[in-house]
């Protein structure tokens, strides 16, 4: 047996059990308490078909959802942090993963959408279909993959708010694609969250926006892949290309050369600005208090560029003396109020092979309640539990 098929083989027994659910919020240093402003499961299990309504916010075969009614506000250029942990009562490695967030070997992207809906509340039966675009994404840097930056920054995924949109309500997606099986057809796994936002202080940028389910193909390059090189490594030979569309940015707005007006509320002219951009905090606490409540501490400000300066149109991820690291960070200046951003060409695609999915069960998660580890799974079957919300 070779290093490749081997190494493969072991990431795909490894890991039964080691999923992931991003399960609460903070806005700048405001924290949430578990599940607010989130549909939520107690499920940890993935989905695997992208022309399913639950590749939008989570759902069927996914089980235990408690919906929230919860809307949380937010300004136009703030950043969001979701806390993604295995199972509703992580607080740290144990026997299915071997950190809070998702086992390592579910190597992958990791980003992050928006749609603009009349009422946040009434998620996930708004969340198919056209609206979303994306505002954030990280793929495979050298050999650091988006999932790695997750793991390193404790399972916390930060999303600043682009400065440009409209005011209303919105979606916001935080999703994750793990890869370790993606050599086999529609085998890719996808881990999302929708949380429920009341965005204000923007201007009138309307993006580009795209349908989910519709946004990926099974066959695309970024999801039918083997991602094992030659020497069994999860760095694929051939690179790697992050599915789905651009990265919408307040500077492809401003490139279009259309006035963006802004938001009455904020009574100022808006000064050039950072777009949205993954930013991944080191500073975790992983404790809960005696109401549920999830403490995540706030991402690390970004300092204010330099008025005298001019704005750069990108940057590469760097790491800052404080352990913070920060991807794709664009700034940019006033926004238009439709932006078309080029799409990647993509390759041919060819038939989507058949597959027929077996039942997917219930993980051991529970609201506040200790975790009650199962016998080990027979046959590649994952073990089960009830479901209770406390």
């Amino acid at each position: 047996m070779s290093v490749k098929v081997l190494t493969s083989l072991l990431a795909t027994l490894g890991v039964a059990s080691a999923h992931t659910i991003m399960q609460a919020i903070s806005v700048n240093d405001k924290s949430y308490p578990q599940g607010a402003g989130i549909y939520m499961p107690a499920d940890n299990h993935f989905i695997d078909d992208v022309n399913s309504d639950s590749l939008a916010c989570n759902g069927a075969p996914v089980t235990g959802f408690a919906s929230s009614s919860e809307v949380i506000p937010v300004k136009a250029g703030d950043t969001v942090t979701g806390a993604w942990k295995h199972d509703l009562t992580a607080t740290g490695a144990d026997e299915y993963t071997d950190n809070i967030a998702i086992d390592s070997p579910h190597k992958g992207p990791v980003m992050a959408y928006m749609k603009k809906v009349s009422d946040a509340a009434e998620s996930p039966s708004n969340a198919p279909g056209d609206g979303w675009f994306k505002v954030a994404e990280e793929g495979l840097n050298g050999e650091t993959w988006g999932v790695d930056t997750l793991i390193d920054a404790g399972g916390l995924q930060s999303v600043k708010i682009p400065t440009c949109v409209e005011d209303g309500d919105y979606l916001l997606r935080f999703e994750i694609i793990a890869l370790h099986n993606a050599s086999l057809p529609s085998s890719a796994q996808f881990y999302m969250e929708c949380a429920q936002l009341s965005v204000s202080g923007g201007a009138s940028t309307s993006p580009e926006t795209y349908s989910i389910p519709g946004i990926y193909s099974a066959n695309d390059p970024g999801l039918f892949i083997d991602i094992y090189n030659s020497e069994g490594q999860p760095y694929p030979d051939g690179g790697y290309t992050i599915p789905g569309p651009d990265v919408f940015t307040c500077d492809d707005a401003a490139a279009s050369g259309e006035k963006t007006t802004i938001s009455a509320e904020t009574g100022t002219t808006m000064a050039p600005s950072t777009a949205s951009s993954v930013v991944v905090s080191p500073i975790i606490t992983d404790d809960s208090d005696s109401t549920g409540t999830t403490k995540i501490s706030p991402p690390q400000p970004t300092p204010p560029a330099d008025e005298t300066s001019s704005p750069a149109s990108s940057e590469s991820p760097t790491t800052a003396a404080s352990g913070a690291t920060e991807v794709s960070t664009v700034t940019s200046t006033a926004a238009a109020t439709t932006v078309k951003p080029t799409r990647r060409p993509r390759p041919t695609r060819h038939p989507r092979p058949t597959r027929t999915h077996g039942e997917k069960p219930v993980h051991p998660t529970t609201f506040r309640t200790m975790m009650h580890p199962q016998p080990s799974p027979v046959g590649g079957e994952e073990p089960g539990c009830d479901v209770e919300y406390v």
